[in-house]
């Protein structure tokens, strides 16, 4: 599914941006916070509070990408570059509300 949505990338990789159009397109901007929160959960699948490498492993893998530690880590990074290894809810919902209005 989202292998059929990727662009400009031959080498059957995704980047982070190419990522994040993927998870925003069917969300829309008539989505309210609670919206995003639920999207938040299930990405937060340890139930810690935080988006991890982990869990991003778990989503990659249950959507069919296969992402390397590299690849996963570089969306973290980018994400969150204060705190190293985790994304907070917060930062979710900013991350997510600047690509659907941007």
């Amino acid at each position: 599914m989202l292998q059929q949505q990727q662009t400009n990338n031959s080498n059957g990789e995704m980047d982070f941006e190419q990522f994040l159009t993927v998870m925003t397109c069917s969300i829309g901007s008539n989505n309210n916070d609670n919206d995003l929160r639920r999207i938040f959960d299930l990405f937060d699948h340890d139930k810690t509070g935080y988006i991890t490498i982990d869990d991003l492993q778990i989503v990659a893998s249950n959507l069919g990408e296969t992402m390397s530690y590299e690849e996963l880590q570089e969306m973290i990074d980018r994400a969150n570059p204060k705190l190293p290894g985790k994304v907070s809810s917060d930062e979710f919902y900013q991350i997510m509300t600047k690509k659907l209005f941007s």
